[in-house]
């Protein structure tokens, strides 16, 4: 994964943006519940002044990713089963 961007209001004090991580990890364990901490992140992005659609982003493109895995694993395992 990259690094969290940093982005700074003032010389003095820098603003971390949340982290993509418990989007894309809630994304992969339980699915469609992975908006939850997207939403969540994204809200926290928007008060600090950032824009919070990557995190909504990173929900769809790992929803996607594991979604056509689990396909393939199905086409896969339905294969070898009627060998």
């Amino acid at each position: 994964m990259s690094q969290t961007p940093v982005h700074r209001r003032s010389a003095s004090t820098p603003v971390v943006a949340p982290s993509l991580g418990p989007t894309v990890l809630v994304t992969c364990l339980f699915g469609v519940f992975g908006l939850i901490p997207a939403h969540f992140a994204a809200k926290k992005a928007a008060e600090l002044g950032l824009h919070g659609t990557r995190y909504h982003e990173a929900f769809r493109i790992t929803l996607g990713v594991v979604t056509a895995l689990i396909v393939l694993l199905g086409i896969c395992c339905s294969i070898a089963t009627t060998q």
